[in-house]
């Protein structure tokens, strides 16, 4: 994404950048740019991270996650932010790295185990 001089305008493909500002597009249109935002999308691969089964990537969706944070077997000392989709991104990392704090210093308690595995189940069945 692209924002341009005139901030209404959107373009997905940049053929070229220059020093002056000026941006062309895969289209042939030109026009001056201030910011340039790379969004590239996600794919969430976690070949690093061994759960044994606990935490899985399913069509690229992570679960099963109690409200999207943590894994139910393995929290609170395995979280993940940033995982919600269609969020106001930034704020709600905000809330959950607080949530996950008050999770690992037991200011907060999670439920239990059992209580968190049914609400993804809950989740998903009213999707």
């Amino acid at each position: 994404m692209v924002y341009l001089t005139r901030w209404y305008l959107l373009h997905m493909q940049i053929d070229s950048v220059h020093q002056d500002g000026r941006v062309v597009f895969k289209d042939g249109d030109t026009d001056g740019a201030k910011i340039i935002v790379h969004c590239t999308g996600y794919k969430y691969d976690f070949p690093f991270l061994e759960t044994n089964g606990e935490v899985r990537v399913d069509d690229n969706w992570v679960r099963p996650l109690y409200k999207h944070v943590f894994p139910q077997a393995l929290a609170p000392r395995l979280s993940f932010v940033g995982l919600p989709w269609k969020v106001v991104p930034f704020p709600m990392f905000k809330l959950q790295t607080k949530w996950i704090a008050g999770a690992l210093s037991n200011r907060l308690a999670l439920p239990s185990k059992e209580e968190m595995t049914q609400d993804p189940e809950a989740f998903n069945s009213s999707l």
